[in-house]
């Protein structure tokens, strides 16, 4: 499947968009005719029979019954991703083009965001889809609790027969907008599972479409949803590439990684080869960087059965500690020489999954580690710089190439990764600094200027 983004122009400014970066970005961008010809190329080699257009808003796009006509001239079946306020004319068109040709996944939000004049507009578009069984409503969940009632109206009195229910993703970059944590998605299970009954009962499918944590529902939660058919295995817990498409011709994996996943068309001769390429960088780290703690050592994590929810909020969580980062380099530490306290007492765990517990004599406080921050505790030996140390500490737990953009990028995280335990464990006195004399005397051993 691969997603072809028309233009970034939109009618509409909904707080959880998650391709909200691209549509802000100016001046906006429609894709040329020339461009959309190209796609049609490069999906015909890829034996793609379906054209999905998006935005944006797709149907703004100064020429959009022209793309519509060309690509339905080249056979392609349309799947239009839509906020239904198009205007007149192009309802006259849709109402022209056979239903097995054209299909609609229609994005509407709560009444209260649109004027009375566009919720009209939206009812007349709707009326006039009624005959198609295909079509699909797509709902959005940002807050807690979620407004839906209204998307059961809306199916139910435009003989709509299938609703997508979404988890709002997190933007990478500057701009940010409206997602829930993924510490609230389990305040959420039972929520999913009464939308999807009630969509049951008005004989409505409801599919959850994107990527979630395994754990946020119990096994009995899972087993309902498996079978009420909300809930895929195979595709809520762990993604596959869906390509993107901007109308540059640049392509990301998807919006949630489009900051580090770029390529352009011309760069592959079918979409099966851009998808190889997004899953060969993909999996170099899908199941080694994980948004939250319980991940480590999550035996569904570790074979490959969850990824910890969509792969935004790890690279946002990574980010933001950062922050930890700078202030660090602010106050020198990286330059410091540290070494384990003789206070420090270390005892080493081997189940439930190792773990290194490090404690104080005559204190209560405990703290426990990965074996990956101990494989930096235990080079801390006062001898060299925290900065080195992490060096050593991160090239000897990845197997990476500094000569890919996106291993460069793992190893950046793992580094980065280390600081805050760093600043964390000094603070409360597992680590000290020697006396310079014995750094001195230390260096000098080795051979080398302290």
């Amino acid at each position: 499947m691969a997603n072809i983004l028309l233009t970034t122009v939109c009618n509409r400014a909904c707080s959880y968009c998650f391709a909200k970066e691209k549509m802000t970005q100016k001046p906006h961008q429609e894709m040329s005719m020339e461009n959309v010809e190209k796609v049609i190329a490069f999906l015909k080699r890829s034996n793609l029979p379906v054209f999905r257009m998006m935005g944006g808003e797709p149907t703004l796009h100064s020429r959009f019954p022209e793309i519509v006509m060309k690509v339905l001239e080249e056979g392609f079946r349309i799947d239009l991703l839509s906020n239904a306020l198009w205007n007149k004319d192009h309802a006259i068109l849709f109402e022209n083009i056979s239903p097995e040709y054209l299909n609609f996944l229609l994005n509407i939000d709560h009444p209260s965001t649109y004027s009375k004049q566009q919720w009209t507009r939206i009812g007349e578009n709707l009326a006039r889809l009624k005959d198609r069984k295909e079509n699909s409503l797509s709902f959005n969940i940002f807050e807690n609790p979620p407004r839906a009632d209204y998307v059961f109206e809306l199916a139910t009195r435009y003989e709509i027969n299938s609703i997508r229910l979404s988890f709002s993703m997190p933007i990478i970059g500057p701009i940010r907008n409206a997602y829930l944590e993924l510490e609230e998605y389990p305040l959420l299970a039972q929520w999913v599972i009464d939308f999807a009954k009630k969509g049951e009962s008005l004989n409505l499918k409801v599919g959850l479409d994107n990527t979630v944590p395994l754990c946020m529902f119990t096994k009995e939660q899972i087993g309902e949803l498996v079978l009420l058919g909300t809930v895929d295995p195979q595709k809520n817990f762990q993604c596959c590439p869906v390509v993107d498409i901007g109308p540059d011709l640049s392509i990301w994996r998807c919006f949630g990684t489009s900051e580090i996943f770029n390529a352009h068309l011309d760069d592959f001769n079918t979409l099966e080869e851009a998808w190889e390429y997004f899953e060969e960088k993909f999996d170099k780290y899908q199941y080694k960087l994980f948004p939250l703690p319980e991940c480590n050592g999550c035996k569904y994590a570790n074979n490959g059965k969850c990824q910890g929810g969509c792969i935004g909020y790890t690279i946002l969580r990574m980010r933001d500690e950062f922050s930890d980062t700078e202030d660090l380099n602010g106050d020198g530490l990286l330059a410091r020489h540290l070494r384990l306290a003789p206070t420090t007492q270390v005892k080493h765990f081997q189940f439930p999954k190792p773990t290194i517990i490090l404690s104080r004599k005559g204190r209560s406080r405990n703290v426990a580690v990965s074996p990956e921050i101990w494989s930096l505790l235990s080079n801390l030996n006062g001898n060299m710089t925290v900065a080195d140390v992490i060096e050593i500490s991160s090239n000897d737990s990845l197997s990476l190439s500094t000569d890919d953009p996106v291993d460069c990028f793992i190893m950046n995280q793992t580094k980065n990764a280390y600081y805050p335990w760093v600043k964390k464990l000094l603070k409360h006195g597992f680590l000290e600094e020697p006396a310079t004399q014995d750094i001195s005397a230390n260096v000098l051993k080795k051979g080398r200027k302290p």
